[in-house]
């Protein structure tokens, strides 16, 4: 990151300027490349917890704690910061796009909001409780804000798939797979596939048969049934249970992150499953939210409803 990227060449009075936060993640790290490479888009601040400063204190970036990370994008001319307010205070930012944890995710969004800035975030492991009051605040302010849990393209159109099979099948069970430094179990994709799955799963299956009257003539005699002894099942074993959905968490080192929906009815089962290999296949559903979101109010939580967003 020594020089922007030779693409990135649209003027700068036209370009959405984007404030990224946690960017010393995997996930950050990405969002730092890919904002930087896009024509339309300039980063005009970065925030990590462990960078030193902005630029214009004058630390030397090889000196202290900054990182090389930091010592890269100040280089580049891109101002860091180890704290929101005081970047939302000195940048005007057309969008806030944050990938941090669940405990910092939250404040920083509804500062953003609050600030004026709409908002793009694909940290997880936010609850219910969270996302209304994100979701009041950013219609209180009549902006937009996309807080989506998997933003790849290939996941997205997993959950429409899933959304069509459930109908037909009479059971469904969710084996979702990520490297080991994830913090949330199960995953944000995982429970929304849940959710969408129990809300339809065995509608338009055949009404199960009524039992036929045993062969049995009166007065016959039927051998004894054995009694066949079992292990009992521990219920941890089963996975999480999400509306009837069960769902089961891997956390291993060498993933990025997997997703296997498996449907069964009688005698046949339907497997669909989704592998993001790189996190670069995170990155054009982050773009496409930071262009969108400028032009929308209230809050969104799903990629597919974002997509229609835009093309509308």
């Amino acid at each position: 990151m020594t020089s922007k990227p030779p693409g990135n060449t649209a003027p700068l009075a036209h370009r959405l300027r984007v404030l990224a936060t946690g960017v010393s993640g995997r996930m950050g790290r990405q969002v730092v490349a890919a904002v930087r490479a896009a024509p339309d888009l300039e980063l005009c601040g970065a925030v990590s917890r462990s960078f030193g400063g902005p630029t214009e204190r004058g630390r030397d970036a090889s000196v202290g704690s900054a990182s090389a990370l930091e010592a890269e994008l100040r280089s580049a001319g891109v101002r860091t910061f180890s704290d929101l307010a005081e970047a939302l205070g000195d940048l005007d930012p057309d969008v806030l796009v944050d990938f941090t944890s669940a405990e910092v995710a939250p404040g920083y969004l509804h500062s953003a909001l609050s600030a004026g800035v709409p908002v793009v975030s694909g940290t997880t492991g936010l609850d219910e409780t969270v996302l209304a009051g994100l979701r009041e605040t950013a219609e209180r302010m009549g902006l937009g804000a996309a807080i989506i849990p998997n933003f790849s393209l290939g996941a997205m159109v997993m959950a429409i798939l899933a959304r069509t099979a459930a109908p037909y099948f009479k059971a469904a069970e969710i084996v979702e797979l990520h490297h080991d430094r994830k913090k949330d179990a199960p995953s944000g994709t995982a429970l929304a596939l849940a959710r969408t799955v129990a809300a339809s799963l065995g509608k338009q299956t055949p009404n199960e048969p009524e039992s036929a009257a045993p062969l049995v003539a009166a007065g016959d005699e039927r051998p004894p049934v054995r009694e066949v002894k079992t292990a009992p099942t521990h219920a941890e074993a089963r996975g999480l249970d999400v509306h009837g959905v069960p769902v089961h968490s891997v956390r291993l080192s060498g993933l990025v992150a997997h997703h296997e929906l498996i449907f069964a009815s009688d005698g046949e089962t339907l497997t669909v499953r989704h592998d993001s290999v790189s996190r670069s296949s995170f990155m054009p559903g982050v773009l496409l939210a930071v262009r969108t979101v400028p032009r929308l109010t209230g809050l969104v939580t799903s990629l597919e409803e974002l997509v229609n967003l835009a093309r509308a």
